[in-house]
């Protein structure tokens, strides 16, 4: 059913996404940019499929994550013709003006079934992620590049008070969550 077995998804349409609580209707845009190259007709078993992977019940709820869609113009739709056209990442990027090329791997799978806990996963992951490299390089600036290298050296900054814990941002960044 599915052409691809993963995607690379840009993290800030992922952050778009959060903080619009369009969860599934991000599920559904990346499970219809696997089923097929761009165009695609909705036919009952895709929409059972999708339902079921998605853990959607009704049909209404279906419905109302593809129209955030259309809404959204992440795909399009022919009247005419009865089919649905997915855009692509590329040109989401272009259109939302997202400049960041950070981007998280998305297995269908796997991920599919939990598109809530993969979002917040994703985020999570480059929120620590930023924090560490910032981390990083403050101890390059501060002690050298060797620094990293040597635990003492980074015991040390931290007993002189010129090096804060991650940990502590760790547990404010959990709190938005």
């Amino acid at each position: 059913m599915f052409k691809q077995t993963y995607s690379n998804v840009p993290i800030q349409l992922v952050q778009y996404a959060h903080e619009r609580k369009m969860h599934k209707a991000l599920g559904l845009y990346l499970l219809l940019r696997a089923s097929c190259d761009g165009h695609t007709m909705l036919t009952p078993i895709y929409k059972a499929s999708f339902k079921e992977i998605l853990r959607i019940k009704d049909n209404r709820s279906f419905y109302k994550h593809l129209q955030k869609l259309l809404d959204e113009n992440w795909i399009g739709y022919d009247t005419q013709s009865e089919v649905y056209y997915i855009r692509g990442i590329k040109e989401l990027r272009r259109r939302l003006g997202f400049q960041d090329y950070r981007a998280v791997v998305f297995y269908i799978n796997p991920h599919a079934y939990s598109i809530k806990e993969f979002i917040q996963a994703a985020i999570l992951n480059n929120v620590v992620k930023r924090k560490n490299k910032a981390r990083n390089a403050k101890i390059k600036k501060l002690a050298g590049s060797s620094a990293l290298l040597k635990e003492s050296a980074i015991q040390e900054l931290a007993a002189d008070g010129r090096l804060r814990s991650i940990s502590g941002f760790l547990f404010l960044s959990l709190a938005k969550f």
